[in-house]
């Protein structure tokens, strides 16, 4: 999932000039990225992150098959250890994009993205996105605006 829109959006909508662009998600099984916008990427990393941690019916997850009954009350039945393991090695749960002129840092084709190939059952699990305003050295204070959850 492309977030660059919607995060060029929330910079635009708070008046920011130069600062930073902090967006967290607050989920152990999804996180965030900034890469390429390139042709065949995305399915080049999810054919990785498939050798690096296969899904959970193909491969064994202790955290799918010995949690207690209380923890799937609250987690439900989904096994998903394979998304947890994902998120460790291939994402972040949070990012600082530098602002500049009004406008995110990014670099020549670069995208945030929320990677889709973690755990596909929480689609808006990236949230809080805060801008923050900084003139030399001074804080101005925070413009807080959500996305997501």
């Amino acid at each position: 999932m492309d977030l660059t829109d919607e995060l060029r959006w929330l910079v635009a909508q708070s008046g920011v000039t130069e600062g930073t662009l902090h967006v967290y998600c607050g989920h152990t099984t999804c996180g965030l990225t900034i890469n390429e916008n390139d042709s065949g990427l995305d399915t080049d990393m999810k054919a990785v992150l498939e050798r690096i941690a296969p899904y959970s019916s193909k491969h064994y997850y202790a955290h799918d098959k010995e949690r207690t009954p209380a923890e799937r009350a609250v987690h439900g039945e989904r096994d998903n250890g394979h998304s947890h393991a994902r998120a460790m090695v291939a994402t972040y749960p949070e990012l600082t994009i530098p602002v500049t002129a009004s406008k995110l840092h990014l670099g020549s084709g670069k995208r945030s993205c929320w990677p889709s190939s973690t755990d596909h059952g929480h689609e808006s699990c990236w949230s809080a996105p805060v801008l923050k305003r900084v003139t030399q050295g001074r804080d101005l204070g925070t413009s807080r605006l959500r996305l997501g959850c």
